[in-house]
């Protein structure tokens, strides 16, 4: 628990990729997409959050790791563009920037039934 004086809002939806909607599973899976409304409705924003999954890697998408990384930089600029800081202010010239962190799954692979 992180205590009193903090708040967590947890945006989470299963599918969610960074910036494509999935022909399979249907639209409204674009983070960059989401991602605006989003952090302005949740202002003022000390940390943004983000956890890392494989729906990006699916086959159907044919994303390259420089594609995904590329998607990447473009969500951690939507955060510092749009999350608001504390003051009301965007982070223009001489601003404080948001924080943006990124939590990476990590896998586990059981072999010969360990």
């Amino acid at each position: 628990a992180l205590g009193e004086g903090y708040r967590v809002v947890e945006e989470g939806f299963n599918g969610r990729t960074f910036s494509q909607d999935d022909p399979t599973e249907g639209g409204f899976k674009s983070g960059v997409a989401y991602l605006p409304p989003c952090l302005m409705t949740h202002n003022p924003l000390d940390l943004v959050m983000v956890m890392l999954g494989t729906n990006d890697t699916k086959q159907r998408f044919g994303l390259s790791a420089q594609a995904i990384a590329h998607n990447l930089k473009e969500f951690v600029r939507i955060v510092r563009s749009y999350a608001l800081d504390v003051r009301g202010g965007y982070g223009g010239r001489g601003s404080p920037q948001r924080q943006a962190e990124f939590v990476c799954m990590a896998y586990l692979i059981y072999l010969n039934n360990m």
